[in-house]
């Protein structure tokens, strides 16, 4: 079986992730589950989908706030390796507090790269930095 990891910034991009993968995968191979970060603790939701002899296995995090989509990869990553997830991708986008001082509320392209050098800094240092995806949008 095929595992993968995304983790994501909240519900609303849970949502369009899982809806976007029912879209790309044939259904009767594929399980989701869906986890909702709180704090330390993990939990599942209502959202999970699964069959009884899945090819593809997809872990969906909420962390419940864009500036711990990067942190929440780093604090897991090792234990997903372990259990048999082959890929891991974050999503988030870039309209931080951070962002926001740094571009005075502009799109500035140095101001992206710095922040897309930040982000491959920090995976590089990781166990498995070629496993892991990380993918930074400016949305206006």
């Amino acid at each position: 079986m095929h595992k993968l990891a995304i983790f994501v910034e909240g519900q609303t991009e849970l949502l369009i992730v899982k809806n976007l993968i029912f879209l790309l995968f044939d259904n009767s191979v594929l399980n989701i589950f869906c986890i909702k970060l709180i704090g330390d603790a993990s939990r599942y939701n209502s959202l999970n989908y699964s069959v009884p002899q899945p090819f593809i296995e997809i872990l969906l995090v909420d962390v419940g706030n864009d500036e711990r989509v990067l942190t929440s990869i780093k604090e897991r990553e090792k234990n997903l390796f372990k259990s048999g997830y082959s890929k891991i991708i974050g999503l988030r986008d870039m309209r931080s507090e951070e962002y926001l001082k740094k571009s005075h509320n502009k799109i500035i392209p140095s101001v992206i790269t710095y922040f897309e050098r930040l982000v491959n800094e920090e995976l590089s240092k990781l166990s498995k930095p070629e496993k892991i995806s990380f993918i930074l949008r400016l949305w206006k």
